[in-house]
């Protein structure tokens, strides 16, 4: 989710970085019938859309009351229902997932004030050449972010398993025990 004043131009941009490639992997909706697929009404998305309504709804309250309102870059986790401010990186596909996760939980959150005021917080790493998003969501322990969850999507192919050609030995004269066996 995303709340975006006109002057917000950073926020808007990392908010297309993220949204482009959902856009790119996502089916063009044909008929409002998509809507009732059970993925769409499953739990998970149901108790994922109640925090992001809530969310922009205290935003337009605050925007009603007061005139202004925070630009916000957010992430549901539909399982636990809480709510993960964000933020978003280039980075290649091609990078070890395990270096991704280094560098969001010990460089980029600690130094992030929603992850230091909220204690959790999250980063979107996406590759601007490819439909491509791996979301690692944390929780401020003591000092340190641990991880929550990471969730990448489209989910990484793995390449296949190339097995060894064995091929079989070429046939020799039978041993002393073949030929006992046989005889």
């Amino acid at each position: 989710g995303a709340t975006i004043t006109p002057t917000a131009t950073r926020t808007q941009q990392k908010a297309s970085a993220m949204f482009d490639p959902l856009a790119a992997i996502a089916h063009e909706r044909t008929t409002s019938r998509n809507i009732t697929r059970s993925l769409l009404n499953s739990i998970q998305m149901a108790d994922a859309r109640t925090p992001t309504h809530d969310r922009f709804t205290t935003s337009t309250m605050q925007f009603l009351g007061t005139g202004e309102v925070k630009p916000d870059l957010f992430v549901v986790n539909g399982l636990s229902k809480r709510t993960y401010p964000i933020d978003v990186i280039d980075a290649p596909r091609n990078t070890l997932r395990r270096e991704l996760v280094n560098v969001a939980t010990n460089d980029l959150l600690p130094e992030m004030s929603d992850f230091q005021r909220e204690g959790r917080g999250g980063v979107v790493f996406f590759d601007p050449r490819e439909a491509w998003l791996y979301f690692i969501l944390c929780n401020q322990r003591g000092a340190r972010a641990t991880v929550d969850h990471a969730v990448e999507i489209p989910v990484q192919a793995l390449p296949p398993l190339a097995l060894p050609n064995i091929e079989p030995a070429p046939k020799s004269e039978p041993t002393f025990l073949e030929m006992l066996v046989t005889d």
